[in-house]
């Protein structure tokens, strides 16, 4: 059996779209129990990208880029993260696992942590944090400039 290819769509003005599928890294396997959570509490996530904080910045040795991603049920998801657009080792970033943000759980949320670099960071590249929920096959969320 082929492993599933996901494409990306943008969802930001002056991005675009790849002419052929992501890298296989980025392939997933169909998320866990899709049935179970369907019907009217399927919710689709919020996500959010936040640049490192100016006082880790001015140590100039390393910036952490974290991504939040709230609000959607079931709770099965998967984060990655590329820079210019290629992916990353799932080793160089930590995501944690959803966590309900009610009683009872209607929606959750999670976060994921990039450690780069402070070169890596002043080079100015192109990070980009995916979220693949089954609401949204895969979403480019945003892709951080500088």
């Amino acid at each position: 059996m082929q492993s599933p290819r996901f494409f990306a769509k943008p969802r930001a003005t002056g991005l675009q779209s790849p002419s052929s599928p992501i890298a296989p890294p980025l392939c997933q396997p169909p998320l866990s129990s899709p049935v179970l959570f369907a019907g009217r509490n399927a919710k689709a996530p919020s996500i959010y990208i936040f640049s490192p904080p100016s006082e880790q910045l001015t140590m100039q040795e390393s910036a952490t880029i974290t991504c939040l991603v709230k609000g959607f049920n079931p709770p099965d998801l998967f984060v990655r993260w590329l820079r210019n657009g290629e992916p990353l080792p799932a080793g160089d970033y930590i995501t944690m696992p959803p966590v309900a943000e009610s009683q009872p759980a209607v929606s959750y949320f999670t976060y994921s942590s990039l450690t780069v670099s402070g070169e890596d960071w002043r080079a100015g590249n192109v990070f980009t944090c995916l979220v693949g929920h089954e609401q949204i096959p895969l979403q480019v969320a945003v892709r951080l400039l500088h």
